[in-house]
């Protein structure tokens, strides 16, 4: 589906694919030291969330045509445009707290901007940021995109809803939509503040939105977590936005909240929002320990897998983002229906005892609430902790890959959880560690199940070493990936285990 942009855009600011590098010396002189004062060219760029007026359009198709069209809606890519200039495509806080953000490189992995954006590019030669975009794909006028399924989306509604028809579903996202329009949701800082305050109570409390009131059905708890997530996600752009504006008073209040909530409630967001490869996907993690849950919306991202070693600047390799397919823009529910017809993510989570749910409507995915450090907290703490018992662990989640034909290539020490206080069912002597973000992972196709492919998927867990962001640690795991893959023994007792557990 392609629908046109506004007529307000330039006639040459197309949608495209770019990437951008971001150590590139003009950019760090132009973006640090952050706010700067500085203001770079327009752009359009599709954020994690739709905009206010998007959401506003879809209330009013909800009510005035209610069904799957209706409910699916939203899903449009072109309602979460956002017009922001250059120099606010990286927040602020990065540039701020880290002061090698711009320029660390991690085995390749040097910071690269990446997504979809719509400028006036017959002037990219003038700005810092814009005349190092490198073009992978033009969309046009409109954006190529693929999103939710509503086949699927029909076929899973009673399971993830309650309710059995669209118009049912529709009746209730627009209760929720109304419930906040009356409490002036995206006003006033204080507005806003209290509206996801009482959203949360109100799930977390199972109280009057959840319940049928009068002719209004009750909203079910998809349609609320998926709400709430984008209240707190509205919450922290706003926050963002005032640093760059250098508006100290609201950030404060707003930055208060957010800590005073986190310590009474332990809810907190973790608001990506932007892919910058090599520090992190586009995506959203909100955080509820009181609702016993952590949902994960990933963010709108064009088809594509990392290019190791893509290119060379001042020495160093720089893995770049390369297009597949056609390149077309997948939205949050449309990563959902891909993961739910390739299924593999819920099995790989069920494997190792994580049970996830995922709504194919809203496009998330709903995991049990885990506390406990890092992997890479666990060992920065002690090092003697990554031992080579933990080190297998972590390499048996490979190998479970390679017997569901799969790979997955972003092996991080952050993705995994450390249960200090549970032993590990699988590898015996070493504490539960429980995997939370196979949002990496693809099916393998015929070509790929070479043995030097194979080989090549064995040994990419060895760039874990660079997640922990410490020299002694990376030296110290990437000594324990050689003694593990220089033993037969070893790895042979590993692929037995995967082989059981796959096959059980």
């Amino acid at each position: 589906m392609r629908i046109k942009i506004s007529k307000k855009m330039q006639a040459d600011s197309a949608f495209r694919v770019v990437n951008i590098p971001l150590n590139r010396d003009d950019i760090v002189d132009f973006l640090l030291p952050a706010p700067a004062g500085k203001t770079g060219a327009k752009a359009g760029i599709i954020k994690q969330r739709a905009s206010a007026d998007a959401e506003a359009l879809w209330a009013k198709m909800l009510k005035e045509q209610p069904g799957m069209a209706a409910l699916l809606m939203r899903d449009n890519p072109h309602g979460f445009v956002q017009q922001l200039t250059t120099d606010r495509l990286v927040p602020v806080e990065h540039l701020t707290g880290d002061d090698t953000f711009l320029t660390r490189n991690l085995g390749g992995w040097s910071p690269v901007w990446f997504g979809v954006m719509a400028a006036k590019w017959s002037e990219a030669a003038s700005d810092p940021l814009l005349r190092y975009a490198i073009t992978l794909t033009e969309y046009g006028q409109a954006v190529n995109w693929l999103g939710a399924d509503p086949a699927l989306v029909a076929a899973r509604l009673g399971q993830e809803t309650g309710f059995e028809t669209p118009e049912e579903v529709c009746a209730a996202v627009l209760r929720m939509l109304e419930w906040r329009e009356t409490r002036g949701f995206n006003s006033t800082t204080e507005n806003m503040t209290a509206c996801a305050l009482s959203l949360y109570e109100d799930i977390r409390d199972e109280g009057p939105l959840t319940r049928p009131d009068g002719k209004k059905p009750g909203v079910p708890r998809v349609v609320l977590l998926d709400e709430l997530l984008g209240q707190l996600a509205r919450i922290e752009e706003r926050r963002r936005t005032a640093l760059f504006e250098k508006d100290a008073e609201t950030a404060s209040a707003l930055k208060n909240w957010q800590d005073e909530l986190l310590r009474e409630t332990g809810l907190m967001l973790i608001l990506k929002a932007e892919y910058i490869m090599g520090r992190g996907r586009c995506s959203a993690v909100m955080i509820a320990p009181e609702l016993g849950c952590v949902v994960k919306q990933p963010g709108p991202e064009p088809f594509h897998e990392a290019h190791l070693a893509a290119a060379t600047h001042n020495g160093k390799p720089e893995n770049r983002p390369r297009l597949t397919q056609d390149g077309a823009l997948v939205t949050s529910a449309g990563r959902i229906r891909l993961i739910l017809e390739e299924g593999l993510i819920e099995r790989l989570n069920h494997l190792f005892h994580h049970k996830v749910e995922l709504c194919s409507l809203l496009g998330y995915i709903t995991e049990p609430f885990v506390t406990g450090p890092t992997l890479q907290e666990y060992v920065l703490e002690q090092h003697d902790r990554l031992s080579p018992e933990v080190y297998e662990f972590i390499q048996l989640h490979q190998q479970v890959c390679e017997v569901m034909g799969v790979e997955n290539g972003d092996w991080h020490a952050a993705n995994f959880i450390v249960v200090p206080d549970k032993p590990n069912p699988l590898v015996p002597g070493i504490p539960l560690m429980i995997h939370i973000d196979w949002g990496a992972a693809r099916a393998l196709t015929a070509g790929e199940l070479t043995h030097e492919a194979t080989e090549a998927r064995y040994n990419q867990v060895k760039n874990i070493a660079f997640s922990y962001q410490d020299a002694h640690l990376a030296k110290i795991s990437e000594r324990l990936h050689n003694d593990l893959a220089q033993s037969a023994e070893r790895r042979a007792r590993l692929r037995a285990l995967a082989e059981k557990m796959v096959n059980a």
